[in-house]
């Protein structure tokens, strides 16, 4: 069976061999394997023409796409083309090169060709070695583009987030001999845009994408890759931070290692003397998304103008004012996300319980929200309130919000594992002798069915609503 095998394969090599063979001059067709996966119709391969041939770079465009254009359109892809191949040759292989290391021998082959609407571009590490290894190889240093995207106003930054992918395959997979975990590929192609200059200009920029897709699900897993646009979010604004607290020489040095995803990241940290770990970023990472503000702590911020206004908004949990109340939320989150829980309103004292079941997983903060806007950060170590409560007075009436940032990180577990683990917070209200605020000390110009420490939320701001009308009606209240 297994020679007949391979008889199998060498009679498929030799077929494929002419429609395969290398084109030579710019209008020559030559054909190429390429993903099913991303392609419009689940093709195995395209035949594509050679456009332009530009020092360093090769730019093939699929045979059926270009044919299909008048003159004028192929001039015009002709020029972007040109354009692109500036963009490589003087800043894209040199500048990331330089950084992170070489992608192999050869030259590059650019390949536009129909794909996914939602797909900009891909790599296929086959093509990294010999036909005699894998007989679907195109053996040369490859690129996929999307040639219904070739006009668009991101086309040099998907071609540098492609390529980094390049350098990951020729110096991780190819000298250590392991395949680097998903997440981490992708965050470098990600910063790589920004290392470009790309991000800085006057448009909207691949950076504002991929905030976009943050904010979209701001809780998405970093480490599990379904391939969707919030694990480039999620991913993207990370590494950002990561390189802005720590440096570049992370993101390079974890390349640079036989170690893969987090444990590459922590080898990093130690070899460039920082005194963190892994989930120690992650935790202040989780934190300065929600507080992003550079007087509280530089910990807590990011420096990089497009991602200096990015705040997550938090779950809004509310508390009556008035009386003793209790609320109790359970959550399910994922390895290696957060969650923030706000809490707003209640009377003098509150106190919150936190009940995660495996607390040696778990990462937890509180940040209180002043009303003059100023942020109170503070570190809670689950270990030590095991059992006990967090009592937050509020007797001068100073706080506006209270926010709970909970973070799963189980280190233990493979990162492109599913991993989901339970929590509780529990928030109670009680009422302080002094100063106490009851139904009989507030006087209301109407009478209402229930006291108010008896009202859901929407019933109070209902009651809160005929207030301020009988204010307006009464001219007591104006500038509304």
């Amino acid at each position: 069976m297994k020679n007949y095998s391979k008889i199998l394969i060498a009679i498929s090599f030799l077929v494929f061999s002419p429609l395969f063979a290398s084109a030579e001059k710019v209008g020559d067709t030559a054909g190429f394997f390429v993903d099913q996966y991303y392609s419009q119709s689940s093709e195995q391969s395209v035949s594509a023409v050679l456009v332009k041939d530009m020092n360093n770079a090769l730019f093939y465009v699929e045979r059926n796409f270009w044919n299909s254009k008048g003159q004028q359109e192929k001039n015009d892809i002709e020029a972007i083309i040109e354009k692109l191949s500036v963009n490589y040759r003087y800043e894209i292989y040199p500048t990331l090169t330089n950084a992170f290391g070489t992608n192999g021998e050869g030259k590059l082959t650019v390949l536009f060709y129909p794909m996914k609407t939602d797909a900009v571009g891909y790599i296929r590490t086959i093509d990294g070695y010999e036909k005699t290894v894998n007989p679907f190889s195109n053996e040369r240093q490859m690129v996929y583009l999307n040639s219904d995207k070739i006009k668009g106003s991101l086309l040099k930054e998907g071609l540098a987030h492609e390529f980094m992918h390049l350098i990951t395959l020729n110096q991780k997979e190819k000298k250590y001999g392991i395949i680097e975990d998903t997440w981490l590929n992708e965050a470098r192609s990600e910063y790589a845009v920004t290392l470009l200059g790309y991000n800085n200009e006057d448009k909207e920029t691949y950076l504002d994408k991929r905030t976009s897709d943050f904010t979209n699900n701001s809780s998405d897993s970093l480490t599990e890759w379904r391939n969707s646009n919030y694990d480039y979010g999620i991913v993207s604004l990370f590494t950002h931070y990561l390189v802005e607290q720590y440096g570049s020489e992370i993101l390079i040095d974890s390349l640079h290692s036989s170690k893969k995803g987090i444990e590459s990241i922590n080898e990093a940290l130690i070899k460039n003397k920082r005194d963190a770990t892994f989930a120690h970023i992650f935790s202040d990472f989780s934190t300065a998304i929600y507080v992003n503000d550079c007087s509280v702590s530089l910990k807590y911020c990011f420096k990089n103008e497009k991602l200096s206004k990015v705040r997550v908004l938090p779950y809004s949990n509310f508390l009556p004012f008035s009386g003793e109340s209790k609320l109790s939320i359970n959550q399910i989150i994922k390895n290696w996300s957060s969650q923030w829980q706000k809490f707003s309103g209640g009377s003098d004292s509150i106190s919150f319980e936190i009940s995660p079941y495996i607390e040696d997983f778990f990462d937890a903060t509180y940040v209180i929200k002043k009303t003059s806007g100023q942020y109170v950060v503070n570190k809670i170590n689950l270990s030590d309130i095991k059992g006990r409560t967090i009592n937050i007075n509020n007797s001068n009436k100073d706080i506006s919000s209270i926010v709970f940032i909970v973070s799963l990180e189980d280190s233990e577990v493979a990162d492109d594992q599913s991993v989901s683990f339970s929590y509780n917070i529990s928030a109670s209200t009680l009422t302080s002798s002094s100063g106490a605020i009851t139904d009989n000390t507030i006087k209301l110009p109407f009478n209402i069915d229930k006291p108010l420490n008896q009202m859901n939320r929407e019933e109070l701001l209902m009651v809160l609503l005929r207030v301020i009308i009988y204010l307006v009606s009464q001219g007591k209240m104006t500038g509304l």
